[in-house]
């Protein structure tokens, strides 16, 4: 998407970016004010699976497949080995046509932030609220708590994002929960993923989680 100019005058959310001037890092959810108000209210969050990001409808900051990610590099016209980065082997290309290689996986829950503050981001997301973080270490405990209640079983886990130009970069071992499309690559993500136990063949939907502290360490500003 094509941010926005607004000079000379300031940016809708120039208020949102006065009260990130402080070093201390923070994490930024970007979004509705009528949904991310219950944050600030009684502590509650929406954990969403992946697979709903591949809605179609969706805008093209949210919308992508991310449940699997596809390196493709460019055609060699002579045999090449290449090595399997997940388990090893090595496969000898014959040369013809791209190299394709793909890493997937099973549905899982995100809960996505920023890890930095960007003016776009609320124009790219739609968004006419912000709920700040400042707190990032302490939510992260509180969240792996709230979400083990409601997901026993899952494995909690966080990461800033790896952002990747498929037609350039080798498939490495990096685990397709953390890795995007490089065109994403301005909202520098973290986010915070839970994988259901191997072997599940649940169907994943929205879940809620509580934190009743929360209060204490976020702060919702709307536009």
């Amino acid at each position: 998407m094509i941010p926005t100019p607004t000079y000379p005058s300031e940016p809708p959310s120039a208020s949102v970016a006065k009260r990130s001037l402080s070093a201390n890092p923070k994490l930024y959810k970007f979004g509705k004010a009528q949904y991310l108000r219950s944050a600030i209210e009684d502590g509650t969050l929406r954990l969403s699976p992946v697979s709903s990001f591949s809605d179609p409808s969706l805008n093209p900051a949210v919308q992508d497949a991310e449940m699997e990610f596809t390196y493709q590099n460019p055609p060699c016209h002579l045999p090449m080995p290449f090595l399997d980065p997940l388990n090893g082997s090595i496969h000898i290309l014959n040369g013809r046509g791209a190299a394709r290689y793909t890493i997937s996986t099973d549905d899982y829950y995100a809960y996505c932030t920023a890890g930095v503050f960007s003016h776009r981001l609320y124009q790219d997301f739609e968004a006419d609220a912000c709920l700040i973080i400042h707190e990032p270490r302490r939510f992260v405990a509180d969240l792996a708590k709230a979400a083990g209640s409601v997901l026993p079983g899952y494995t909690f886990g966080t990461s800033g994002v790896r952002y990747v130009d498929p037609l350039v970069a080798p498939p490495t071992a990096v685990p397709v929960q953390v890795i995007k499309h490089f065109r994403f690559a301005y909202q520098r993500e973290f986010r915070c993923v839970l994988q259901a136990p191997a072997g599940s063949s649940r169907t994943l939907h929205a879940v809620f989680v509580t934190i009743p502290q929360l209060f204490e360490y976020v702060e919702l500003v709307a536009l």
